[in-house]
Parts: C-alpha cells; sequence; structure tokens
C-alpha cells in the first residue's frame, strides 16, 4: 500500500507540474518554500513519504518533501475530493 500511495503521489505531481510551471514559473526546493510563502511557484523535489489518512475528517493524503516526517522542510496536504 505505501509504494502505491507513494507512487500515486507522484503521478500527481507529474500531472500537476506542467500545468502550475506554466503558470507560474517560479520552481521552488523544499528547503526554500518557507521564505516563499505567499508566492506563486512550484515545489519541485522527492517526495519522502505519503501517508493516507483514511480515519481523518476529509481523508487527505500528506507528502512530505525535504527529509523524512517529523524532520521534513515542506509537508502538501490534498483533500480527498481531489484525489480522483
Amino acid at each position: 500500500m505505501k509504494s502505491l500511495l507513494a507512487l500515486f503521489s507522484v503521478a500527481v505531481i507529474a500531472s500537476s507540474a506542467s500545468t502550475a510551471f506554466a503558470q507560474s514559473g517560479e520552481m521552488i526546493p523544499p528547503e526554500m518554500a518557507p521564505r516563499s510563502v505567499g508566492k506563486d511557484g512550484m515545489v519541485c523535489g522527492k517526495v519522502e513519504k505519503a501517508r493516507y489518512a483514511e480515519g481523518s475528517e476529509g481523508q487527505p493524503t500528506f507528502l512530505y518533501m525535504g527529509g523524512a516526517f517529523p524532520r521534513h522542510t515542506f509537508s502538501a496536504r490534498i483533500a480527498g475530493a481531489n484525489l480522483d
């Protein structure tokens, strides 16, 4: 299940990457994301861990970049409704 979720996470990022890059043009490494709050851009890097919170409200998926949880530098939350 973990490898399937990680593969799915990479696919989601890859499929939206071209659209996001076309809109913003700025690629941000995970460690620079905190300095880019409020700016348009796309955080690019290796997804170190993905976690599907099936029991949580909205069934979100969390992506951790820039290190493994809890020592990561960037995290993203994808709402369950946006996974389809």
